[in-house]
């Protein structure tokens, strides 16, 4: 290979890095807005993601015939901004289940709330009132 397709090939791996690098420190910025429960912040993020990930796709394209050794850096944050992504994922559906749940309470829908009369059928338990004994 040429000096000046190698520094080509390196420029562009480059580039393919520090975008891969630019996810991952927003996957860890969804992950911090998600645990404090930042909704402003992570409406914003989805937009972020795409464009950086349609810009990484972009340059994923180019490095398709790249040898393993010139691509093993971005791979790796790969795999991280992966692994990030699928915590922020569970997180995300724990935190769904959750507000369902919370929802269904506040509904007075709650299955497991039910309870049974003196003849076997089953009726939601009753609301609880203050003051009485």
């Amino acid at each position: 290979m040429s000096a000046t397709c190698n520094a080509m090939s390196s420029d562009q791996a480059g580039q393919a890095l520090h975008l891969a690098e630019q996810l991952l420190a927003l996957l860890e910025l969804e992950a911090s807005a998600l645990a404090e429960q930042d909704l402003e912040q992570l409406q914003t993020l989805p937009g972020e993601k795409q464009s950086l990930l349609d810009a990484l796709e972009q340059q994923q394209a180019l490095l398709a015939d790249y040898s393993p050794e010139q691509t093993a850096p971005l791979r790796r944050v790969l795999e991280q901004c992966q692994a990030a992504n699928q915590r922020n994922g569970r997180v995300i559906h724990s935190q769904q289940a959750s507000n369902k749940s919370l929802l269904s309470l506040l509904r007075g829908g709650d299955e497991r709330l039910s309870t049974y009369t003196p003849l076997g059928s089953r009726t939601s338990a009753p609301s609880l009132s203050l003051g009485l004994a």
